[in-house]
């Protein structure tokens, strides 16, 4: 999530450009211009849905307190701080706050509900192309000229497509297309790659609309081609901002089409997606999905994967087993597309060989619990015991070993088995998971919380026996969790605490024994305030806050709070920063 401060509430577009730079800016602006939006939900401080460019993604922006903050689901994300189709969510959420606030009707703006809104763009592409057809020719080639002639990019490659176009081009001319398209350079800067990739990406497309004039094996021939030099190209370049992506993805729309041209039986194509499997070349299409197959196609593919997956052999003893990618992947595969998978004993005849460690034998154990085959279950239950490593892999096994036995009715079973996974490492977390596993369990003894209480003491005092031990904040968040009130205050007076535990205690007591809140939010501050940092300020400042808002309105106790906040003032009275925090909250306790 990335975010950026605004006072208006419509997004400052060029605050926006600045944020996603003029290249990403303008992608997002044709983005937009293109009605490539559709909102799903929006009011003054949210705006999400999808924006379709190369591909589908879905996009939001949150409005906080003059903070706005993007998020969308397209690689290029992970790296941008604002991407192209945030910059289109964006303008679509402007426009239409714009148009909320001159009065303008609903219908007028980008509307909220996605089936209207792709009802409104399809009436506007519509009465756009009925225009255009009714153009003349000569009237629409001037047009086009005009704006190729105004884009010095789309200028460049308009005259690189009138020269491929000039005569037929043969393998070798676009190959060698293909070499200027992606020189080897040796490049780090962040603009200089994004030029370099945006102008390789009109190329490389040019030349494989070019291609459709080739045989169908060398044009398969030569956009494989593509992804070979690419990956040549990437050892030079280094692209850690993904600016490749869309230069792949170009490749990779255009591979499906260019595969029904083969002249393939379905057998052929069947070995030839098989081989693709474990290709390196990035964003190669998904197989088979992207490659809409026929029934018989199809048929011969699954067939290959099938024997391909029965003729890689397995450990018998899972513990000795290495992850395989392969056959991951035929797994997969056949899980999602064979007919028989649909049927438990061969799914879980696929499941059990790419079991490879504890997960693995888990999710299989609940596979077969889901479609109610307990007994399967508790036999992989007692493989995946035979595989856990650590304490917190006991942890999980107890999970599902608990999921296990209340479907096989043994409930004494199943509560011993939370109760041992308890015990193994008594801390809070494991006493919240406990909480659960009763729950789900039905049944607990009652002594539960003594018990509880027990284990958690011994093993503190005992720490020296184990590599783990409790943390004394975890006795506390017990008690308090557990609303054993005193003992939580006893705890507190006689031991030293941490700010998590001081904080909950904090809430819990507001109410109930507001002095001793007052008392826990200093011991709190103290230990933030060791930090000089405005996060820690404002950490301070809400506790300060939280406190005031919980406490009664008695005298003697606002008296106590007041005095504490002074304090606090007199403390860090060399801190500016702080100061104006404390000033600007609780200025009538500071003199």
């Amino acid at each position: 999530m990335q975010s950026v401060t605004e006072e208006n509430s419509l997004i400052d577009k060029e605050d926006l450009e600045l944020l996603a730079d003029a290249a990403t800016f303008n992608k997002g602006v044709q983005l937009f211009n293109k009605q490539a939006v559709m909102v799903e939900k929006q009011n003054n401080n949210k705006i999400s849905g999808l924006v379709l460019g190369s591909k589908q993604y879905r996009v939001s922006i949150t409005h906080h307190q003059g903070s706005y903050g993007f998020s969308c689901e397209c690689p290029a994300f992970s790296y941008m701080s604002v991407c192209k189709h945030c910059v289109a969510m964006a303008l679509s959420w402007s426009e239409m706050l714009e148009a909320q606030q001159t009065g303008a009707s609903a219908s007028s703006s980008a509307t909220s509900n996605s089936s209207s809104q792709s009802d409104q763009q399809a009436t506007k592409d519509d009465a756009l192309m009925q225009y255009i057809r009714s153009l003349p020719e000569e009237k629409l080639v001037q047009s086009l000229y005009d704006i190729v002639c105004h884009d010095k990019r789309q200028y460049t490659r308009w005259l690189e497509k009138a020269r491929l176009a000039a005569k037929p081009q043969s393998f070798t001319s676009l190959k060698k297309g293909i070499t200027k398209a992606l020189p080897l350079k040796d490049l780090w800067d962040y603009h200089k790659v994004q030029n370099y990739f945006e102008t390789a990406e009109l190329k490389v497309a040019d030349i494989v609309e070019a291609s459709a004039t080739l045989l169908p094996e060398e044009q398969l021939k030569l956009v494989l081609q593509v992804y070979e030099r690419l990956n040549k190209v990437l050892l030079r370049i280094d692209d850690s901002y993904g600016l490749r992506f869309d230069l792949e993805s170009r490749v990779a729309d255009a591979l499906p089409a260019i595969i029904k041209r083969q002249p393939w039986t379905a057998d052929e194509k069947a070995e030839w997606l098989g081989s693709m499997l474990m290709s390196d070349f990035g964003s190669f299409p998904q197989i088979p999905d992207d490659f809409a197959l026929s029934d018989s196609e199809m048929a011969a593919f699954l067939a290959h994967c099938q024997t391909r997956f029965d003729e890689i052999k397995v450990e018998t003893n899972i513990a000795k087993r290495t992850g395989n990618y392969l056959l991951l992947l035929l797994g997969d595969i056949l899980l999602k597309h064979l007919p028989q998978a649909q049927d438990f004993s061969h799914a879980l005849k696929i499941k059990a060989k790419v079991v490879s460690n504890m997960e693995d034998a888990l999710a299989l154990s609940q596979f077969c619990l889901d479609n109610n085959e307990v007994f399967f279950a508790e036999d992989w239950l007692i493989q995946a015991k035979k595989l856990c490593s650590s304490v917190y892999d006991e942890r999980t096994w107890c999970q599902q070993a608990i999921a296990v036995y209340i479907g096989l009715e043994e409930t004494q079973k199943a509560w011993d088995i939370a109760w041992q996974g308890f015990i193994r490492l008594p801390d809070y977390d494991a006493w919240l998971s406990l909480q659960r596993q009763t729950t789900l369990i039905g049944w607990a003894p009652d002594s539960l919380e003594s018990d509880v209480e027990s284990a958690m003491t011994s093993e503190l005092y005992a720490k020296q026996r184990k590599q783990y031990f409790v943390n004394p904040d975890d006795i506390v968040r017990f008690y308090l969790s557990s609303q054993q009130w005193q003992k939580a205050k006893t705890w507190l007076a006689q031991n030293k605490a941490g700010k998590t535990a001081l904080i909950q205690a904090i809430k819990a007591f507001v109410e109930r024994f507001p002095s001793e809140a007052i008392a826990y939010t200093k011991r709190a501050l103290l230990l933030i305030l060791q930090h000089s940092d405005k996060r820690y300020y404002q950490e301070a400042v809400s506790i300060l806050e939280t406190l005031q808002r919980g406490l009664p309105s008695d005298d003697i106790i606002q008296s106590e709070f007041a005095a504490l906040v002074q304090q606090i003032a007199t403390e860090n009275s060399r801190r500016p920063n702080m100061m104006a925090l404390l000033r600007g909250h609780f200025q009538q306790h500071i003199t």
